[in-house]
């Protein structure tokens, strides 16, 4: 005999979860118009968030259905690495915008002073134009 409130609880809980998935999977993706990695990252999380606890009413829906809990931990899953693939495409995407500088000690040559790092630090140079290490200049201890 086939119990209709609990198949209309389970339908309901489908509905619910594809519902929420399809919020997931096409309304997150235009909140993630980021322009730093700390933008894709908080929007990683808050997707997750989202997710998390739209997966965990799910499975205490269930009541117990190992079957119920077994589809819910699957879209969990499914859920989570497409929020984690639009979050690594954010990131390319910051990193691909964000311009390269060359480092300063690119076109050094011979006879030129050292190249500076940012930190202040100099670049101990070879004749052959490799870097040896970085040197913090200061007074002379031979003068």
């Amino acid at each position: 005999m086939v119990n209709r409130p609990r198949d209309v609880a389970r339908w309901m809980r489908t509905l619910l979860v594809v519902v929420t998935m399809v919020a997931i999977a096409f309304v997150a993706p235009g909140m993630i118009v980021a322009e730093t990695t700390s933008d894709c990252l908080n929007a990683r999380i808050n997707q997750r968030t989202t997710a998390r606890a739209a997966s965990d009413r799910e499975a205490a829906a269930c009541s117990g259905d190992r079957q119920c809990v077994k589809d819910a931990q699957a879209k969990w899953q499914v859920a989570a690495k497409q929020i984690d693939d639009e979050a690594s495409a954010c990131r390319a995407r910051v990193q691909s915008q964000t311009k390269a500088e060359p480092p300063p000690y690119l076109h050094w040559k011979p006879g030129d002073p050292s190249p500076v790092a940012k930190d202040g630090r100099r670049y101990l140079m070879s004749c052959s134009g490799k870097v040896l290490g970085l040197y913090k200049p200061g007074p002379s201890r031979w003068n």
